[in-house]
């Protein structure tokens, strides 16, 4: 649209795509009232009832869904008959509802992704919900189990490989994540991207010397970007830290299998100057 109507510039178009999706009347409105409508729907419209709903039932849209629909969460459809999948309108909108839940009922979101994950059935995937969650879990401080994947006859297996201890801290949300010189200005903040494609990682913080690279995901794989990966471990670097360690954070290790070729890569790529290492960081939730 804006292409045949110029009125905006490309990076406050993109702003707006990334505030709420492909929407032509949120992307070219009046801006402060669509905020206003939008953060209005999120906290009247019982998103919590269809979330639990889409996730727990299976194939059906609970009639709380109308007060959500297209604003909050988009669906598709192959048929024109059956909806074969919901999502969020954006990132940055599933973050907006997210933060509905204040730290005293996060557990009330945990039990929701932990039945979601055990729904094949259902029609919103709980990837992002997931995403969210984990990220304030590590920032709330604690220390978890990693482990290290290593192939045999052509087989991915996992050896344990120390902890993960993380003071508590605080999850910041950024457009995109920063350079790793600003990371380390900002010690025990987790940088969260708003950006659902965000190249390489969701989230980073750095803690002492060591920069972390939080991948969360409740998929059977994942790929990696390597150039990303080389510029973020050439700032690590230059800002003088010592270690750079990418974490894949998942809810069951058994589903999981780091890329044979992502293994081979982290094989010897450790210099005297900067430590480089894969891991991967369980962390489940549990339903009551």
């Amino acid at each position: 649209m804006n292409s045949v109507w110029p009125r905006l510039s490309a990076t406050d178009l993109q702003a707006r795509l990334e505030r709420y999706g492909p929407i032509p009347r949120r992307l070219f409105g009046e801006q402060s009232w669509m905020q206003l409508d939008l953060s209005g729907k999120i906290s009247s419209s019982g998103f919590k009832e269809v979330l639990t709903q889409l996730l727990t039932h299976g194939n059906f849209l609970p009639t709380e869904f109308e007060g959500l629909s297209w604003t909050v969460l988009h669906l598709t459809t192959e048929d024109y008959e059956t909806v074969s999948r919901v999502t969020w309108a954006s990132q940055s909108v599933m973050q907006q509802a997210l933060a509905v839940y204040d730290r005293q009922k996060f557990g009330e979101l945990e039990q929701i992704i932990a039945k979601g994950l055990g729904n094949p059935a259902r029609l919103h995937d709980v990837d992002g919900e997931f995403q969210y969650w984990a990220c304030h879990v590590l920032a709330a401080g604690g220390q978890w189990p990693l482990h290290t994947a290593k192939y045999k006859e052509n087989s991915c297996c996992y050896i344990p490989s120390g902890h993960l201890q993380l003071p508590r801290g605080e999850v910041r949300l950024v457009n995109r994540l920063p350079s790793a010189s600003s990371i380390a200005e900002q010690p025990g903040v987790l940088h969260y991207s708003k950006l659902a494609n965000e190249p390489l990682c969701d989230a980073a913080l750095v803690e002492g010397t060591t920069l972390f690279l939080f991948q969360m995901t409740i998929g059977a794989t994942h790929n990696f970007n390597l150039p990303r990966w080389d510029k973020l471990c050439s700032e690590a670097k230059h800002a003088g830290l010592t270690c750079v360690q990418f974490i894949y954070v998942v809810p069951r290790l058994k589903h999981f299998t780091v890329p044979q070729d992502q293994v081979q890569l982290f094989e010897g790529a450790s210099t005297q100057e900067l430590q480089k290492t894969l891991v991967v960081l369980v962390i489940e939730p549990k339903k009551i």
